[in-house]
């Protein structure tokens, strides 16, 4: 059947206003709607087909958009967790600097004593010099840890 003019085509008023209300939907949001095509193969059909192309294609495009969408989420996500990491490392590494600087003047002080009680002979001296290195054990014990929390705390070589 040849396609005829618009202007000999008679068109139901009740046809346009169905394709007006599906349209609508269509606008509303209801992307899954498509509007029906008859057999009479007119102006509407033409109307209507070219419409539910461009529906198809709206909502595939959104489905994209929404995937894109939740992909950026999910990297800002990352990015949120990857600052809140870098931020820790940061108050980790000064926490083990400020642990660091009273432990160095406990050594100190543990070195001091030890050379003291060696030369001055106490009576309990075994006993002090005993304490003494437990005490150093703690301080190594301490400093190893510091110095990992440290390291953990630097940025990676690429």
């Amino acid at each position: 059947m040849a396609r005829q003019k618009l202007t000999e085509q008679t068109i139901p008023a009740e046809r346009l206003e169905n394709l007006l209300t599906e349209v609508e939907r269509m606008a509303s949001g209801d992307l899954s709607r498509r509007l029906d095509i008859t057999q009479e193969r007119d102006f509407c059909d033409a109307i209507a087909f070219a419409i539910n192309i461009l529906a198809d294609e709206v909502q595939y495009r959104y489905g994209q958009l929404e995937s894109t969408l939740a992909e950026l989420r999910e990297t800002q996500e990352r990015l949120v967790q990857s600052a809140k990491m870098a931020a820790l490392g940061e108050f980790s590494s000064g926490i083990a600097h400020e642990i660091n600087n009273p432990l160095t003047l406990i050594r100190i002080h543990v070195d001091q004593l030890q050379s003291l009680v060696r030369t001055q002979g106490h009576p309990l001296a075994g006993q002090l010099l005993d304490g003494l290195r437990k005490i150093d054990a703690n301080i190594d014990r301490m400093a190893r840890t510091t110095k990992h929390v440290q390291d953990f705390s630097r940025p990676a070589k690429s």
